[in-house]
């Protein structure tokens, strides 16, 4: 089975996972193969390469790091008032879809 960005996306129960433990890691070694380990019908844990590892944990911070500048920038407003601050949204909005247009009708310059 593969997923949606090409990865190999191998199902195996519990059962099958302990007692073929170290193949099942020396396979998702191999580029874009992982494991989904179910109990049952529900998916319950995941063996993946330290490369997909590291990148989840990027993930992760990148994540969390976005949720801290919308809370910074949460904060800059809370003396606005609900309704003048979707205003103001919904003009910077506006805006931003004008000078994007205006930008792809402007012709490109030799290079």
């Amino acid at each position: 089975m593969s997923n949606k960005n090409g990865r190999r996306v191998r199902p195996v129960d519990l059962s099958e996972a302990g007692k073929h433990f170290e193949r099942l890691v020396r396979e998702v070694q191999h580029p874009g193969v992982r494991v989904v380990v179910h109990e049952g019908e529900r998916p319950t844990a995941a063996i993946v390469s330290a490369e997909d590892l590291e990148r989840l944990e990027r993930l992760d911070e990148q994540r969390e790091s976005g949720f801290q500048t919308m809370e910074r920038i949460s904060r800059s407003f809370e003396d606005v008032p609900l309704d003048e601050l979707e205003q103001r949204v919904a003009e910077a909005v506006e805006r931003a879809r004008v000078a994007l247009r205006t930008d792809a009708q402007s012709p490109t310059p030799p290079a």
